[in-house]
């Protein structure tokens, strides 16, 4: 489980990274105070965890708790 989650992870944080500098990269957005590739370095981090979240939500949805696989 926490294996799985590890890579869900790490998935959503490397796409949220290419996604997210994409917008600087080509222009479309920018942001203020950029880390990382013209992007705050917490934005990647937020998707990773979204990832993580958006499988626990689905698993208390389809089993009624987070714990039963």
């Amino acid at each position: 489980n926490k294996k799985i989650e590890l890579s869900l992870f790490a998935y959503g944080l490397i796409l949220g990274l290419i996604l997210e500098a994409l917008g600087p990269i080509t222009g479309y957005e920018q942001f203020p105070k950029s880390d990382l590739l013209g992007i705050p370095y917490w934005l990647p981090v937020c998707w990773g965890y979204a990832f993580v979240a958006i499988k626990r939500i689905s698993m208390v949805i389809a089993t009624g708790s987070p714990w039963i696989h």
